[in-house]
């Protein structure tokens, strides 16, 4: 126990250092604050009805609680399914494969870990609760019992859900990179979305993951006891739009807490335990002697002609160097042969000789940042499997047969989302890949940012370029304003999270959950040009998606100038 609890500390200790826990942190502080506006706000984020609760301490620790929850349940798995790849990245896990750990322990270690930095993001929402209940000034007290209760009913079962999750899905080798990360996310807002259709319409069922037909039936009695002739009074959960106040109501008779309020959270916590118990039956715990033993390349290495079971056979260029270290006549640069005869640079007398000095690469002009950008697009889509590309071309011809309204619609929904995972990786793979240093040394650092955004650029409107054409063909000229509108703000915010956050699945977790919430009916978010109202683009005006993009490229930018100042 002691090792369990010691492993889960040390794991929640260097997460919470890092820059992706500080970003969702305040994303979710950011979130708790907007989902209870004030009265004069057009809109509201959980609704009974036409009807909205007075901000007492039961109305806002439900409100509050059942956000949070959604909002771990999606954002939160992001921000823990790291720890084990880095475990084996960091050599941490060959370490640990030379105790007697156990891989039990281990998962289950990694859980409690998880589970601690989603709980800690709960718990300042609940500490926030009481700041909010205090700022909006509608009650007249303060009841920390009715406050903090629903933080126990509803967060605490999903982030358990969710860090067994993180573990199995790392466990799994389909689904531990960027793929994983979308099926986790459309499974979660699946979720989401199930369950609000199912206390809408089959509130008998006794399916409640979520705990909203408890919610939504508990607050119903007060508005129908307070507001008689009231119709289709059901709990509203997502983005609300209004043009003037809705009514009020005081919900004076909170939860009903039964067992049947209890068994829902209590089966998802038994699922998530299952999640990060199962995988020991697999999971190696990064000892190699379990793997398949890869072949030794074969090469000539002087006095030996064979290793020692279980060591890596040196390659034929280490045997080579290790002969020219000892014979310099022998072809290879040794110690006794001039750098410079090896086409390594000057040689040893350059000092006494200067006028032997010459540059072994002479400047060529040209234009740097075309070729910059051709390598900046090369080293994103190094790693692209051939189906992804087979995918963009399908996108592409499909613009041009599918019927209109389908091309406009879902097809340049499909299209915007097709390239997440590629878009993820933009502003990371410097640090991914541990070059940070090396890239920071370079000249003219905000030129490279510049290359890296248009290479972004370049693939979002390839693969989003067969509904343009459409667009373009029948002279919907607003159509074609919102794609591009869309077009600049994706490659942006991927740019923006990915430089900010140092880590591909920021983007992954905020760019999927804007993407489902617009693809499912929100117009006033709607950036990508979907959602149509008698055939004109029914989102913001084209010019406010450029300069929200604009205001994102900026703030990189600048984070970026301050970033080389400091160094």
């Amino acid at each position: 126990m002691g090792a369990l609890f010691a492993l889960a500390v040390a794991d929640f200790r260097d997460r919470v250092r890092r820059p992706a826990f500080g970003m969702t942190l305040l994303a979710t502080l950011v979130f708790a604050y907007l989902a209870a506006p004030p009265a004069e706000a057009g809109y509201a984020l959980m609704q009974v009805g036409d009807f909205r609760g007075t901000y007492n301490s039961a109305y806002v620790g439900t409100l509050l609680a059942v956000m949070t929850g959604g909002w771990l349940a999606v954002a939160g798995f992001y921000v823990v399914k790291n720890t084990v790849s880095r475990d084996e990245q960091t050599g941490v896990g060959q370490i640990l494969a030379a105790t007697p750990l156990t891989s039990r322990t281990y998962l289950f270690g990694k859980f409690l870990s998880n589970f601690l930095v989603l709980a800690s993001m709960a718990g300042v929402v609940a500490v926030m609760a009481v700041v909010t209940l205090w700022v909006r000034g509608e009650a007249s007290s303060l009841d920390l019992v009715a406050l903090w209760t629903p933080f126990l009913l509803f967060p605490v079962s999903l982030i358990t859900l969710v860090a067994g999750a993180a573990v199995l899905f790392e466990a799994v080798p389909r689904l531990r990179g960027g793929f994983g990360n979308l099926v986790w996310g459309v499974a979660a807002s699946m979720l989401t979305i199930a369950s609000q259709v199912l206390m809408r319409f089959a509130p008998g069922l006794g399916f409640d993951p979520l705990g909203l037909t408890a919610v939504s039936d508990a607050m119903r009695q007060d508005v129908q006891a307070q507001h008689p002739g009231a119709e289709d009074v059901y709990l509203v959960i997502g983005l609300v739009t209004r043009s003037e106040q809705p009514e009020r109501f005081t919900w004076t008779s909170g939860l009903d807490i039964d067992a049947g309020l209890l068994l829902q959270p209590l089966v998802l916590i038994t699922l998530g335990l299952a999640f990060a118990l199962v995988p020991a039956l697999w999971f190696a715990r990064f000892d190699t002697a379990r793997r398949r033993p890869a072949a030794a390349p074969v090469g000539p290495v002087d006095g030996a002609a064979s290793v020692a079971a279980g060591a890596d056979a040196p390659a034929a260029g280490a045997g080579a160097g290790a002969r020219g270290a000892g014979a310099p006549g022998a072809g290879a640069p040794g110690a006794g042969a001039p750098a410079a005869d090896a086409g390594g640079g000057p040689g040893p007398d350059a000092d006494r000789h200067p006028e032997s000095v010459r540059a072994m690469t002479p400047a060529q002009r040209g234009w740097p940042f075309g070729r910059l950008v051709i390598g900046e697009l090369r080293v994103l889509l190094s790693r692209t499997p051939r189906v992804w590309t087979i995918g963009v071309l399908g996108l592409i011809v499909a613009g041009a047969v599918v019927p209109l309204l389908a091309a406009t619609t879902i097809l340049l929904a499909v299209a915007w989302l097709w390239p997440v995972l590629i878009l993820s990786r933009v502003g990371t793979q410097q640090c991914e890949h541990e070059l940070t240093p090396i890239v920071a040394s370079t000249p003219a650092p905000l030129r490279r940012l510049l290359a890296e955004w248009t290479t972004a650029l370049l693939v979002t409107v390839v693969v989003g370029i067969g509904p343009l054409i459409r667009l373009l063909s029948i002279g919907d000229n607003a159509g074609a304003a919102a794609w591009m509108g869309g077009a600049v703000f994706i490659p942006t915010l991927a740019l923006a999270l990915g430089s900010l956050s140092r880590s591909p699945r920021t983007f992954q977790a905020v760019y999927l959950l804007l993407w489902i919430v617009v693809f499912t009916g929100e117009r006033h978010l709607d950036f990508m040009g979907v959602q149509r109202v008698d055939g004109v683009p029914a989102g913001p005006a084209p010019v406010v998606v450029l300069g929200v993009a604009a205001v994102l490229e900026l703030t990189v930018l600048v984070v970026q100038y301050l970033r080389h100042v400091r160094r």
